[in-house]
């Protein structure tokens, strides 16, 4: 008889701790639906230490309370904690990924790459792979890998059209491009730039040149009209002519400055992708750039 009271009230404990560990549970989820994450942790992290079947579900979502209010640190040693403690549970691949994106929160982008890369590999038909992509692009992205990251942003357009992280990645691919369009810009300028120092260096020694030929020039004529000498005539009419040519490649340097320098400072304002009518500037500019380049080749 006494070890059935025993037994009885050792089942009773029991039942009261499950019953008291889901209680919390459903207190901290009440308090993370209204987003009141300070009680939600509370509330998971007596959840989590009940001996109970809530201790799995508790662990997670205090992973997610935590991560919600910025406390990255506390999330990402209750991530580790949860993926040692519960390798069976049906969360585990879940918790991986909420790892990999509490690193990138974390500014840990390249351990971010290596858990998400694990995460999708591991996981291939989680719901949460293509955010996985997604956040590897991002990781890539503030590494300055920009190549790269697109080929993240444009494999969740490709292989995941219905994924959440769809726009953005969108929106990221456009970022990149106008970066590379500004790239370029900025190279042209540079360029234009330079050879418009350089340009204006020849000019004025070409014009120191003239005014010498010119004076040794009238030096000779100075007697009769008859006396002028044709080669030396010539050859100050060719300095005339070259240095109308240095002028005018001056002006179109100076104008080509004026115009990248004003869609640069449209592009930083604007953080919408440029439209048509901007591209065709930039390729128009583009197309006038190699082609001052050619035809000063010989310069």
């Amino acid at each position: 008889m006494k070890k059935n009271i025993v037994f009885l009230l050792f089942v009773f404990f029991i039942f009261s701790g499950l019953l008291y560990g889901q209680d919390s549970l459903n207190r901290g989820l009440e308090a993370y639906s209204r987003g009141d994450w300070a009680g939600a942790v509370v509330s998971f992290k007596r959840a989590a230490s009940e001996n109970g079947a809530a201790s799995g579900d508790a662990g997670y979502w205090l992973v997610m309370a935590e991560t919600a209010m910025g406390d990255y640190k506390s999330a990402l040693r209750d991530a580790d904690s949860f993926l040692e403690n519960y390798p069976q549970d049906k969360r585990y691949g879940d918790m991986l990924y909420q790892k990999g994106r509490i690193l990138h929160l974390s500014g840990k982008y390249d351990d971010s790459i290596v858990v998400l890369g694990t995460f999708a590999n591991s996981y291939p038909g989680n719901e949460y792979v293509s955010s996985a992509v997604y956040w590897i692009g991002e990781n890539l992205y503030l590494l300055g890998r920009f190549d790269e990251a697109e080929k993240m942003y444009r494999k969740v357009l490709a292989e995941y059209p219905l994924s959440v992280k769809k726009e953005a990645s969108s929106y990221k691919i456009q970022l990149i491009e106008q970066k590379e369009r500004e790239e370029e810009l900025l190279e042209i300028l540079r360029w234009s730039h330079e050879e418009s120092l350089k340009v204006i260096e020849e000019y004025s020694r070409r014009e120191r040149n003239y005014e010498q030929a010119l004076n040794a020039y009238q030096k000779k004529v100075s007697g009769t009209i008859q006396e002028m000498d044709a080669s030396s005539e010539a050859e100050l009419l060719a300095e005339q002519k070259k240095n109308a040519q240095l002028s005018d490649r001056i002006e179109t340097l100076t104008a080509m400055n004026g115009e990248l320098t004003s869609i640069l400072e449209s592009m930083t304002r604007d953080s919408e992708a440029p439209d048509s009518e901007l591209i065709k500037r930039i390729q128009d500019l583009k197309q006038k750039a190699e082609t001052i380049k050619n035809s000063g080749s010989g310069t």
